[in-house]
Order: structure tokens, then C-alpha cells, then sequence
């Protein structure tokens, strides 16, 4: 399976050295970040059924803009991932923020049945 898409290093953002949250450009690139994330998370559940040793992907996709895993969302029939609680952290040196500030808490899912994406602020 070719997984260079689910590469931060390869796909993400990484052109960004400080993120300015009053850019809509930048909160887009987050917001894309984060939702990938997700997608990648439930790529490396399916690969480690495959492949046990394979390493996972996913956490770049959220590192990168100081936010941790708070919780995974599950499907209740095949447990498949299709959300993400996300909750931001003390800041490290990747990326700096210039203006404004990200919230808290944030939730990206994908609705299959509508194929929409949703991010939900709090």
C-alpha cells in the first residue's frame, strides 16, 4: 500500500514556519491538517490489521500546529475512526504562532452519507 499521500512530510503544510490566525489561507491549511489527521488515523487502523509492525502516520498531521489527540471517534458497528477531538497544546519550536490564537477544542468528522466534512469549534 502506497501511503506517501498520508506523509506529513511528504502532503502537509510544511511550508508554514509561523501559522497567523487571522490568515484565512493558514486556518484553511489547519483545518485540511486536521481533517486529514483523521482520515490518516483510520488508514493506520487498517494498515496495522494488515501489517502490525507498520509505523503510524497520523500524529504529524496535528503535532505540526500544537494540538494533541483528546479522543478518537469510533463507529459503533465496524469501529471504524471518523472523528477527532483535538485539544491545543503549550507551544514547542516547529511553528510559531504570529497573531491571534486557535481554539481549544476542536472536532473534525467526515459525515459519510453526505460525504461533507465538518470541523466543530468550541
Amino acid at each position: 500500500m502506497n501511503r506517501a499521500r498520508d506523509r506529513f512530510d511528504v502532503s502537509g503544510p510544511t511550508h508554514l514556519k509561523a501559522v497567523d490566525w487571522n490568515n484565512s489561507d493558514h486556518r484553511r491549511f489547519f483545518a485540511a491538517s486536521l481533517v486529514q489527521g483523521v482520515y490518516v488515523q483510520e488508514n493506520d487502523r487498517q494498515q496495522q490489521l494488515q501489517e502490525p509492525h507498520a509505523p503510524p502516520l497520523a500524529q504529524p498531521w496535528w503535532e505540526f500546529f500544537h494540538f494533541q489527540l483528546s479522543r478518537v471517534l469510533l463507529d459503533n458497528v465496524d469501529k471504524s475512526i471518523f472523528g477527532a477531538i483535538y485539544e491545543f497544546i503549550s507551544l514547542v519550536p516547529t511553528v510559531t504562532i504570529q497573531q491571534g490564537s486557535p481554539q481549544n477544542m476542536l472536532l473534525p468528522s467526515e459525515e459519510t452519507s453526505c460525504q461533507r466534512t465538518h470541523l466543530y469549534v468550541t
